[in-house]
């Protein structure tokens, strides 16, 4: 019996090869074979003409339309079956997959982690005897400089305080203000659900923002380049702050093209940006159930299939399999020392990386990894994952019948751009908000989220 699996996502990148281990061992300890498979182009087509993958990734928005039209296993007769994934995971996140009190996908271990902070050029902070800025008005001050003081010595007017991609270039700052920022569904502290462009202080970031733009301490392509291009930016000494994860600039191939590119550059991690009365800002954080894995209701009715593909969720929710779907085979690919720490060996490195998480359905405890795999990386690591977060939702709603996402989005990013560039006065935010909730039906949106998540646990 085979068994294909899709994960999708970055798991599309990956084709491992024939010789597999990790697909072995999983298949033997299974009984079955174990196949990885790129997802499929059109989904919903492949699984109406019944030869879609036994597992494949699908956000609830697409759970929902799924079920919705038949397409997909109700798993709520054999959720008796799923202890093991049950254990792992735990019964909240398990919950999360139901639609309408029916588990209908596999939700992975949540670990709505962050990886990112803002990276500042230590050597131009000590060129103009600055420090690292700790809020919204030094970090206006560091931009400055860095923008019209000649932070690199050359004598030019060259550089740009900020660069980045938007919307990312401000993921980072919206927390001074209090708010995760533009179009987020979150929990606040007393547990009620909140529509971030309601926060007392998005005005007044959208307003910050709009100086920093006009002021010219941005650099004006962030809005047309891509995440890696506005790195490359940095690396290359265009501007001095770049909003990134730490693997884009100190993991390896990262680290040698920014030595390659500027080998006297000094990176430093930014912790998240105080608010002005000197509280913890926030970075927003998706929730990981936004992807979830299904099984097509083509194989209702093969008992056997569906037994090895919960034996197959079970077992790679297990200590064993999981470490086994992430780490390979013990002595071969990995090691452990007598303090129970594991850490990889060169054979691990013979294979694509990529097969050493393709098959891991039930997810995985993200920060452990990343200790044992980047040792001498956790200091960065440890920064980016230290910062106070605050898990949206918006992504795991579904939007109520009539409401178009794509043309709600559509409009709030232009006007949020034209608000914080100067195409129109800042001032207008609260009029865009209005269009937003009204015309554009955004409040039934925020109406549906409070009464789908009522019985979600949203706490970070």
């Amino acid at each position: 019996m085979t068994i294909h699996i899709a994960l999708g996502g970055s798991g599309n990148n990956h084709n491992p090869p024939e010789d597999n281990p990790i697909a072995t061992g999983i298949g033997e300890a299974i009984g079955a074979t174990v196949i990885h498979d790129q997802e499929p182009e059109d989904v919903s087509a492949s699984l109406a003409a019944g030869d879609s993958p036994d597992i494949f990734q699908v956000t609830r928005n697409e759970l929902n339309t799924y079920m919705e039209q038949g397409l997909v296993l109700d798993l709520t007769p054999y959720e008796d079956q799923l202890g093991d994934y049950v254990d792992f995971v735990g019964q909240d996140t398990v919950d999360q997959g139901r639609i309408d009190g029916q588990l209908m996908a596999i939700t992975p271990y949540q670990n709505n982690t962050n990886d990112g902070t803002y990276w500042v050029r230590q050597d131009w902070l000590d060129n103009l005897d600055m420090e690292i800025p700790t809020n919204a008005e030094e970090f206006r001050e560091v931009l400055r400089a860095f923008t019209e003081d000649d932070p690199d010595g050359n004598g030019s007017d060259d550089t740009y305080g900020l660069t980045g991609s938007s919307p990312g270039t401000y993921k980072y700052l919206w927390g001074a203000f209090g708010t995760p920022g533009p179009g987020r569904i979150y929990a606040d502290e007393a547990g009620e659900i909140r529509d971030s462009y309601q926060d007392e202080g998005m005005a007044e970031a959208v307003e910050y923002i709009a100086d920093l733009e006009t002021s010219g301490f941005v650099d004006p392509d962030s809005y047309t380049i891509d995440g890696l291009e506005a790195r490359d930016r940095g690396f290359q000494g265009t501007a001095g702050v770049m909003g990134v994860s730490w693997t884009a600039v100190v993991k390896e191939p990262s680290a040698s093209l920014g030595r390659e590119a500027n080998p006297d550059a000094e990176w430093a991690q930014i912790d998240q940006l105080q608010q002005a009365d000197g509280s913890p800002g926030m970075l927003p954080v998706s929730t990981d159930s936004a992807s979830m894995y299904a099984i097509p209701s083509s194989l209702e009715g093969d008992d056997a299939k569906i037994e090895k593909i919960i034996g197959l969720i079970n077992y790679l929710s297990t200590p064993e399999g999981n470490r086994f779907a992430m780490w390979g085979e013990e002595g071969t690919h990995y090691e452990v020392d007598d303090d129970g720490n594991i850490s990889a060996l060169p054979a691990r490195d013979d294979f694509e990386n990529g097969i050493f998480f393709i098959y891991l359905v039930a997810g995985r405890e993200e920060l452990p990894y990343l200790e044992a795999l980047f040792p001498d990386l956790m200091d960065y690591i440890e920064v980016a994952h230290g910062q106070p977060t605050v898990t949206t939702w918006e992504e795991y709603v579904v939007p109520p019948d009539g409401y178009n996402r794509a043309d709600a989005d559509r409009f709030s990013e232009d006007q949020m751009v034209q608000l914080m560039t100067g195409q129109q006065p800042a001032s207008n935010y609260q009029d865009v908000v209005d269009t937003l909730q009204g015309q554009f039906g955004y409040a039934e949106f925020v109406d549906a989220a409070r009464e789908q998540l009522a019985d979600v646990n949203t706490e970070n």
